[in-house]
């Protein structure tokens, strides 16, 4: 027993004297920075070693600059803390590698910034890796930069080997500066991970130079949340088959073209505050937020490329004359039921109609060629001033999916036989003008259509229109598809146009002129005020009510004019020119109310009502 007592403390302090004493080391030195081998900056009177955990932090406003960091580094934490600015300087080939312990193990508070750097000024342009061990982690709740001045040897780099090892908390920043190289957390091998960098919801990736973020060809180092941030100064940038949060381009000297056959999925804003952008990938485009191109800046869509509208919120379109689909099959979709709301004019090769409504606001699109889809869950919304135009309205038919809202679909389809024109349509709900009086109500359909076309003359034109009969009377009685005609305003007066109802459609034939449109009861627009019109044509009917013989007689006569009897359902039951005295027999005619009309440069007014016994 007493010789083990001693072989046991000759074996304890052995180990004392190989495994260093763990401690937390912080920095004394100057607050400007200097060299990390002088022992008197470090608050143990030594250097640090492997078993230690390091604490930069001041009160300096200055950065604390530290050079002359060994070539291979190993500790078990680093801390920038408070308000602290750090750089390293890369005097060498620098490893330094974080073994990890209870809890982050690289950690940059809110306030707090690493810098990267080296410089060939001083010395060579060596680059500095940060590498986590197995289980280590980091978060950055501050500013990550990586820089260097001149061409590096090797790049800066932040690797880890566990998923979600590094994650760049709300608020946060990486950049990567001038002259920074490859690809800041590794290629997904050797010392890094697929999935092993996570930039959450409001962190921010700023990229200036080097290359992507992703590493890898196919997998990922690096995944953006939905609401991270990835902000684009310069060319270089990864985008087939890669997913990101908002993307952000910001430098008004960018002009770079992506190509790929992947998808690029961006589930925030695609904003172009600058530059010019031309994503000709195959594999399409989905944008879950807003797309966003300020004045100055161009987004192209690349010839067989789908911009596809994807959120499951309503999305927004906004530019000034930047966004540009080319015309050679590029294709703008809709794929959010709740909508995208259009806030400037867009000219489109192809819109394709799957989910969800494109709203216009008071901005028209044009469409060169195709429109697909259209129907009651997924159409052009025309609840503004804004119109779908189309081009090349010739024999063939040309369909304007719109609706009054997105839930109304009132499509128009025409075909034109005469001269090819282009032609604009919208449709609402306020009839202009209406008539005060409507029979019982039934008579006028709460939808109108505006159409225009661009070149006045020449046209002859077949018009369908969407007549759901569940949509509502102006008078917000259910409208009654009986004896419908299409009805014309054109001079600021209402002309009834003959039409032919085919279950839920009205068509018109031999349209030449072109404004605005409605759904109507055959003579809903001519029964507009009696009594007044009555005395100004110095009118008296007689007997009334009447069984045999109705006597008319005129005291004013106004040349081309023509009495007008229609029954209840605005059918003509009787028509003649204008004289003093006249005599209609009656006695064949059903009884009930019948309206006596006149008609004069083709407008339609009733002046009185008789009733036929």
């Amino acid at each position: 027993m007493k010789a083990i007592f001693p072989t046991f403390i000759g074996l304890f302090l052995s180990l004392i004297m190989v495994c260093p004493i763990s401690a937390q080391v912080r920095w004394i030195g100057a607050p400007a920075g200097g060299l990390w081998t002088t022992a008197s900056n470090w608050s143990i009177g030594r250097i640090p070693n492997m078993a230690d955990s390091i604490l930069l932090s001041t009160s300096s406003a200055d950065t604390l600059a530290i050079r002359n960091i060994p070539a291979v580094l190993s500790c078990v934490k680093l801390r920038i803390a408070g308000n602290t600015k750090v750089r390293f300087w890369g005097d060498t080939t620098t490893v330094i590698t974080l073994t990890g312990g209870a809890g982050t193990d690289l950690l940059i508070d809110s306030t707090a910034s690493l810098t990267l750097s080296a410089d060939t000024s001083f010395n060579a342009a060596r680059g500095i890796l940060l590498n986590l061990a197995t289980g280590a982690t980091a978060e950055i709740w501050g500013h990550l930069h990586f820089t260097t001045n001149g061409a590096q040897s090797n790049p800066h780099r932040l690797q880890a080997l566990s998923a979600n090892a590094i994650i760049f908390r709300n608020k946060s920043i990486f950049t990567m500066g001038s002259g920074a190289a490859g690809n800041p957390f590794g290629l997904g091998s050797g010392l890094s991970a697929n999935q092993s960098v996570l930039f959450e919801d409001g962190a921010t990736y700023v990229f200036n130079s080097g290359s992507n973020p992703f590493g890898a060809t196919n997998t990922s180092v690096t995944t953006f949340s939905p609401k991270s941030t990835y902000k684009i100064n310069v060319s270089g940038s990864s985008f087939s088959n890669r997913t990101y949060g908002n993307v952000e381009l910001i430098n008004p000297s960018y002009s770079s073209t992506s190509t790929g056959s992947g998808v690029l999925t961006i589930h925030g804003n695609l904003i172009l505050g600058a530059g010019k952008m031309k994503l000709n990938l195959t594999g399409g485009v989905q944008v879950k937020g807003n797309v966003q191109v300020a004045n100055g800046a161009v987004l192209t869509l690349g010839s067989d490329v789908t911009l596809a509208m994807s959120g499951t919120s309503e999305q927004l379109i906004t530019h000034q004359n930047g966004i540009v689909f080319t015309d050679s099959s590029s294709i703008l979709k809709m794929a959010n039921p709740n909508g995208v709301k259009l806030k400037n004019p867009l000219s489109l090769y192809h819109l394709e109609l799957a989910n969800g409504s494109l709203l216009l606001d008071s901005a028209d699109v044009e469409v060169t060629r195709y429109i697909t889809g259209g129907s009651s869950s997924s159409h052009v919304v025309t609840s503004g001033s804004g119109m779908l135009r189309r081009t090349n309205v010739g024999a063939s038919t040309v369909i304007f999916p719109i609706g009054a809202s997105k839930t109304s679909y009132d499509p128009v389809s025409l075909t034109n036989a005469g001269t090819v024109d282009t032609f604009s349509a919208r449709v609402d709900t306020l009839v202009t003008n209406p008539p005060a009086f409507r029979g019982n109500g039934n008579f006028i359909m709460n939808r109108e259509w505006h159409i225009s076309e661009k070149k006045a003359g020449g046209s002859n034109v077949m018009a369908t229109f969407g007549m759901d009969s569940s949509k509502l009377n102006i008078n917000n009685t259910t409208f009654t598809p009986a004896n419908v005609v299409l009805a014309h305003y054109n001079n600021n007066s209402w002309n009834e146009l003959p039409a032919t109802r085919n279950n839920e459609a009205v068509t018109a034939m031999g349209l030449t002129q072109f404004s605005t449109f409605a759904i109507a009861n055959a003579g809903a627009f001519t029964r507009v005020g009696i009594a007044e019109n009555r005395f100004q044509y110095g009118l008296k009917a007689y007997p009334n009510p009447t069984t045999d013989i109705l006597n008319i007689d005129f005291l004013n006569i106004t040349p081309n004019t023509t009495c007008v009897i229609l029954d209840v359902t605005g059918r003509i039951k009787y028509s003649q020119p204008l004289i003093l005295n006249m005599r209609i027999i009656t006695n064949d005619w059903l009884s009930g109310i019948y309206f006596i009309a006149i008609r004069h440069d083709n407008e339609l007014q009733i002046i009185d009502k008789i009733i036929k016994k």
